[in-house]
């Protein structure tokens, strides 16, 4: 995959290199993926305690979860980006929360 960044954008990252905080600019551009999950799963963290919808996770309703993925992946249902792990094709995603 190739993506374009924007001049300043090069910029940044070749200072960051260079400051000696990072190796080579991948480990830059990882540094910022990683703090991009972070900050979106402090985001669904902080909603869900806003929400107060507190239940504890017995054996019955995990079950009833599994059931229900199940389900989901038979109908085809779109994938929640926010629960899913980096290596699901991203064909299978829907949008975030934040795009609804």
């Amino acid at each position: 995959m190739v993506v374009k960044l924007t001049p300043e954008l090069e910029a940044r990252i070749h200072e960051s290199v260079a400051s000696g905080r990072y190796d080579d600019e991948t480990a830059v551009i990882r540094d910022a993926r990683d703090e991009a999950q972070l900050d979106r799963l402090r985001g669904l963290l902080q909603e869900g305690l806003i929400s107060g919808g507190e239940m504890e996770l017995t054996p019955e309703l995990w079950d009833e979860l599994e059931r229900e993925a199940d389900e989901a992946d038979r109908r085809g249902d779109p994938l929640d980006p926010n629960v899913c792990p980096p290596d699901v094709p991203t064909d299978r995603l829907g949008p975030t929360k934040q795009d609804r």
